[in-house]
């Protein structure tokens, strides 16, 4: 009876041995895991600063493209909002151009200036060297724009003249098609393996007016489908949509460009009611016919760019598949009357307005 007794004991502690061991070594696994969430994060967070910096860098800087090496994040950019790993950033009015996701240890970005016919802000414009860019088309506005792209192998870029089924999958994480003057052409996709989510197109039309029709495309197996339209006013614009793989980015960056094109506007009509009140008689005499008609409150472009662009901060959209919006349109022509207009005014010796 006592060694039964004995015997028990012994199977007890060992019992106990081994539920204490798992014990300790839960808790240990559980620290470790903590230990690993908190310093995953603390990356996120030292990577979403220095997007959050660099963002705030280019804002300022004139016509720059830089590489900037980083930390291996998968960066995620949507409407006024940056997330890294969890991480976010909410920003009120974020001008920047991007893929929904950027994955890797480099971020290449691109500022362009925004005039219309003014400089308004900074258009800032972020990439990676494993998204691939291909513009298809020999127009002159194609061989600008792939100018206008950071150089290769800045940027992996290539033009094609017209499309084909050579397109070889080079194993990105993303390939944009941008196609000049047609529709896209699923033959491009014959050769390309890649998930329909990580393959997008744009379609740019032809210029009407200072206004440029861009279509937005998905891949769908072996084809692009959903076509979305919206409408550029530059190539600073133009190359916002290509940079942006879907139309709400690109569409919530161009709506906080408006918005501070109206504000700047603003200041450019209280310049020139400064200005007439600043020259001499005999300026006005032959000035301020051109002040008068730069800032008339019912067809003064100052003043329909003014407004209009604060109709397009608050916009759904910038025009429908068969036209764009009047908004748009009245930007796009009262840009060139008061280039007009300023032009007029250096002629004869007047205060420019910008």
């Amino acid at each position: 009876m006592r060694q039964n007794k004995k015997a028990f004991e012994i199977q007890f502690n060992w019992i106990f041995v081994l539920i204490a061991g798992a014990l300790i070594l839960l808790f240990f696994t559980v620290i470790v895991s903590k230990q690993r969430t908190i310093s995953q994060s603390s990356t996120n967070a030292a990577v979403l600063k220095s997007v959050d910096s660099l963002i705030n860098t280019a804002s300022v800087s004139k016509d720059t493209t830089k590489v900037q090496p980083i930390i291996d994040s998968d960066i995620k950019i949507e409407c006024n909002r940056v997330e890294v790993g969890g991480i976010a950033k909410q920003y009120q009015n974020l001008i920047l151009f991007g893929p929904s996701s950027l994955k890797g240890d480099k971020l290449i970005w691109q500022t362009m200036e925004f005039w219309l016919p003014y400089k308004s802000t900074n258009l800032v414009y972020m990439s990676n060297p494993k998204i691939r860019y291909i513009i298809i088309g020999d127009t002159d506005i194609a061989k600008e724009i792939e100018k206008l792209l950071p150089p290769s192998p800045i940027l992996e870029k290539e033009r094609i003249p017209t499309p084909s089924g050579n397109v070889y999958d080079k194993k990105n994480y993303k390939t944009r098609f941008i196609f000049f003057g047609t529709p896209p052409d699923s033959s491009v996709l014959t050769n390309i393996k890649s998930p329909d989510n990580d393959v997008s197109a744009i379609s740019v039309g032809a210029e009407v007016s200072g206004v440029t029709k861009i279509d937005f495309y998905q891949k769908n197996r072996d084809t692009f489908v959903l076509p979305r339209t919206s409408y550029s006013v530059s190539n600073a614009s133009l190359l916002a949509a290509i940079y942006s793989d879907n139309l709400e980015t690109y569409e919530c960056g161009m709506r906080n460009a408006f918005a501070r094109l109206s504000l700047v506007t603003e200041i450019y009509k209280a310049r020139v009611n400064k200005i007439k009140t600043e020259i001499t008689a005999e300026q006005r005499t032959k000035c301020n016919n051109f002040y008068d008609s730069a800032v008339n409150a019912a067809n003064g472009p100052l003043t329909i760019i003014g407004t209009s662009a604060s109709t397009l901060k608050d916009a759904q959209s910038f025009g429908s598949s068969s036209s764009p919006s009047a908004p748009i349109q009245n930007i796009a022509a009262n840009a060139k009357s008061l280039s007009n207009i300023n032009k007029q005014l250096q002629e004869n010796s007047c205060p420019v307005i910008y």
